[in-house]
């Protein structure tokens, strides 16, 4: 029992006990003397000992009550005589239930040859323990920036992968690394973690495209991924209009040539559509006033295809000569980046160097005084990895995602189109819409083959 004896007045007693054995309920027991019939308990829990579920009290709202500010923060309970409170173990210690939190962006960079990635991470979370990121093999870990601060990177003597040591609490990670097999299957996360979120980019050098990538939830930018049912429909339409109106072969060479060019930049799409059932239209129209006004429709469209086929082969041509002028509208960015951990410190807890005083007397005997001033923006002892230089270019990018967490081991399959085979399809797409556009023209041979009537086949006669 405690007890204490108080003059007149407002007190506050603070008492402060240990129980060397474990707690499972408390009491509240009935007090002896002038002593309040309820109490109001708060309970501050130490989850990284143990995890408790508390029950036998009615839990009230802290905030409601005149409290001091320090309990406000805890939970508060209502305790009247004969109540226990039972305090429940659900877990003991550190056992790593409390999983960490993690988020990946990754910018893959292919090289121009087609043999590698320099690969740019950025790792942002929580981590609820003290642990060890490691990068998965074969990456090789050039550079790490955690948290504002260069890292030394490690590797353990009974692992061949190397990493570094994160403290719990926010965790907010810049990595680079090289990633020299490029024909293999990449790993998605490229590091010992189960993410929650994962997003990334491969950004292609110019000649470079992408079929198809397989282990993602998304990749829209695609080949595969960029038909619609629409697009599927048009290329449809138009080979089965021009089988139908011509030969069947005329509309192969349509269905081969619309999908060869469907998705290319400045590439003639619905005026296929629109030529097909202008020409249509005036072979069925009769002789008259209304012939003269298709053929007109029928030349000006005409007219506009020819131009936009034009226009489009000699892009085609002009990026399958030199792949670098595919956007050449527009500069492409080149180079490496030259910033390094130093640039991304914060450099206020280094003091700056004395400044230097300087004078001198000029000619005219006037005293000059000149203050420089320098600063230290690195620690000259320090030694830190540097990594790969990342490249700056930006060309053509295939952003790729996924819908929900990602496991460690997980990989991606990229499937490349590479330079030689894109320049041939170039000037096969050429061939293909000149092909197309003299039949539609009218130049190719494109009319059905009549059947003849046979001589000796007999009239049908009808009689009545």
């Amino acid at each position: 029992h405690l007890r204490a004896q108080v003059r007149t007045g407002k007190w506050q007693v603070v008492a402060t006990a240990f129980q060397p054995q474990p707690v499972v309920d408390i009491k509240r027991h009935q007090p002896e003397g002038e002593w309040p019939e309820t109490e109001i308990w708060g309970f501050q829990a130490h989850n990284a000992l143990r995890l408790l579920r508390i029950t036998g009290m009615t839990q009230l709202n802290a905030q409601e009550l005149a409290l001091p500010s320090d309990m406000k923060r805890l939970p508060v309970y209502l305790a009247n005589v004969g109540e226990v409170l039972t305090l429940t173990a659900s877990q003991r210690g550190d056992t790593g239930r409390t999983k960490d939190n993690y988020s990946i962006n990754r910018q893959w960079y292919l090289d121009f040859d087609g043999g590698g990635y320099t690969v740019r991470d950025k790792i942002t979370g929580e981590a609820h323990r003290e642990r060890r990121i490691e990068m998965s093999s074969p990456s090789v870990l050039g550079q790490v920036v955690l948290n504002g601060q260069p890292r030394f990177i490690t590797q353990l003597d009974e692992k061949n992968t190397e990493g570094v040591e994160v403290r719990k609490g926010k965790v907010s990670l810049l990595a680079d690394s090289r990633y020299e097999q490029q024909r293999s299957p990449l790993p998605a996360v490229g590091w010992d973690l189960n993410v929650q979120s994962l997003r990334g980019s491969i950004h292609l050098p110019p000649g470079w495209r992408v079929l198809a990538v397989s282990g993602v939830d998304t990749a829209p930018e695609t080949w595969l991924q960029r038909w619609s049912l629409l697009d599927i429909f048009l290329v449809l339409l138009v080979a089965v209009a021009a089988g139908k109106l011509w030969r069947w072969y005329w509309g192969v060479l349509a269905l081969l040539a619309m999908v060869l060019i469907y998705h290319e930049a400045d590439a003639p799409r619905w005026i296929w559509l629109y030529a097909i059932a202008a020409v249509a239209i005036f072979q069925a129209m009769p002789e008259g006033r209304g012939k003269k006004w298709a053929k007109r429709l029928k030349n000006g469209v005409l007219l506009v295809l020819g131009l936009m086929v034009l226009n489009f082969a000699i892009n085609q041509a002009r990026t399958g000569l030199h792949p670098q002028l595919e956007h050449y509208h527009t500069a492409m960015s080149s180079g490496y980046s030259n910033q390094t951990y130093a640039e991304k410190e914060d450099y206020s807890h280094y003091s700056p160097a004395p400044s230097l005083s300087i004078r001198s007397n000029n000619v005219s005997g006037k005293v000059m005084k000149q203050r420089v001033k320098k600063k230290s923006f690195f620690d000259p002892n320090a030694k830190i990895q540097t990594g790969p230089g990342v490249p700056q270019w930006r060309w053509n990018s295939i952003s790729l995602g996924w819908d929900g967490p990602v496991q460690a081991d997980q990989e991606i399959q990229v499937y490349y189109v590479p330079p030689v085979v894109n320049q041939g399809l170039n000037f096969v797409r050429i061939g293909l819409v000149m092909l197309l556009l003299l039949v539609v023209l009218g130049i190719l041979p494109r009319k059905k083959p009549e059947l003849k009537k046979s001589a000796s086949a007999p009239s049908p006669i009808i009689g009545i």
